[in-house]
């Protein structure tokens, strides 16, 4: 039971590897950066058809940034939230919503926009909620992205 604890661990605390995607039109593989955060929620407030909130993000730990994000629900669209991550250097907007397989648990996304170190960012997001009660409220971000 510990070395599984201890394995859990570790994957959480993964904060950059790199995976190479499929050759581009000039034969060179791009890098493709994944980084994990932990969002840990300070405030929440709900209003009619959604929700507003900011988070705590942190990587290994340790306070790297903070997000800020609105969720909405409406006959059109369906539930999805908008997530603006301030992180060293460079913001990141994402788009969320529910990927169906676990409504609720498991939001995908593509990423919008990036300023700063991140400018010109293409990749996607996935948040997954992580039940840690006695921790309180917590969700893991795993950025898919490359770089120009």
């Amino acid at each position: 039971m510990k070395k599984l604890a201890a394995v859990i661990a570790v994957l959480l605390a993964a904060v950059t590897t790199s995976v190479p995607t499929l050759a581009t039109a000039t034969g060179a593989a791009p890098d493709r950066t994944v980084k994990k955060f932990v969002l840990v929620g300070v405030d929440e407030d709900s209003f009619i058809n959604g929700y507003v909130g900011t988070d705590k993000v942190k990587s290994n730990g340790k306070l790297v940034g903070y997000d800020s994000y609105t969720a909405t629900l409406n006959g059109r669209t369906g539930l999805v939230a908008r997530v603006a991550l301030a992180l060293h250097r460079g913001l990141v907007v994402v788009r969320l919503s529910p990927d169906g397989k676990a409504p609720g648990l498991r939001w995908t996304g593509p990423i919008l926009y990036g300023a700063g170190k991140y400018k010109g960012i293409e990749g996607t997001a996935t948040l997954a909620t992580l039940d840690v009660p006695e921790r309180g409220n917590r969700a893991r971000l795993t950025l898919r992205y490359t770089l120009p």
